[in-house]
């Protein structure tokens, strides 16, 4: 379990922060959406650049998925230490996404 979720006080999170305030915390402040949004836009054209992660963070918000993407990325395809291949696949950006195999038990 991602050690964020270990203690979530969801009375906070959901009193003190409006929707736009929670959007920028979870993705990043560069994203918006409506209150009534229930997905948003993930793919490739939508990957913070480690400059605006940055910047994000002089302002004093960092979003979540905008910090985890500088993380997950890779550049080739590779095999996990139990066997699973990620696969490189390439949107409409210049920019490879990850997109990990399914295994089916």
């Amino acid at each position: 379990m991602h050690v964020s979720h270990l203690f979530e006080d969801l009375s906070f999170w959901y009193g003190s922060f409006t929707p736009a305030a929670r959007t920028s915390r979870m993705f990043s402040p560069r994203t918006h959406a409506a209150p009534e949004t229930v997905t948003i836009p993930n793919s490739a054209n939508d990957v913070s650049s480690m400059q605006q992660v940055l910047s994000d963070a002089n302002a004093g918000t960092l979003g979540h998925n905008a910090t985890l993407q500088q993380a997950n990325r890779l550049s080739a395809a590779t095999i996990d230490n139990y066997g699973t291949p990620f696969l490189i696949r390439l949107m409409e950006s210049t920019r490879p996404f990850v997109q990990p195999t399914v295994r089916i038990f």
